[in-house]
């Protein structure tokens, strides 16, 4: 498992849990847009590197923390999971 630093485990946390894009999470932590971006940067390039990826999606970290005992999978928005998958497979799941 790799090692983040405690902002980058509050920001997985907040992918995971609450489905938050990077300027939720800047209003929610009181940071710039562009800090959150650069640690999203380094989560995913730091789980590309331990899982051997080329790429990954939000919704890839967002699995990723809640495996790894980042995020709790109870806390998990079911929208925001529902949405990601929608929008990655182009489909809507409420008419499948």
């Amino acid at each position: 498992m790799r090692v983040f630093t405690p902002r980058e485990k509050e920001i997985l946390q907040l992918i995971a849990e609450r489905g938050l894009s990077d300027k939720e999470i800047a209003r929610e932590l009181g940071i710039a847009v562009d800090t959150v971006g650069c640690h999203v940067q380094n989560i995913r390039n730091r789980i590309k590197g331990s899982l051997n990826l080329l790429s990954l999606s939000r919704i890839d970290i967002a699995l990723y923390a809640i495996a790894n005992g980042y995020a709790s999978a109870k806390a998990l928005d079911q929208k925001y999971l529902v949405s990601q998958v929608e929008r990655t497979q182009g489909v809507s799941l409420c008419h499948v």
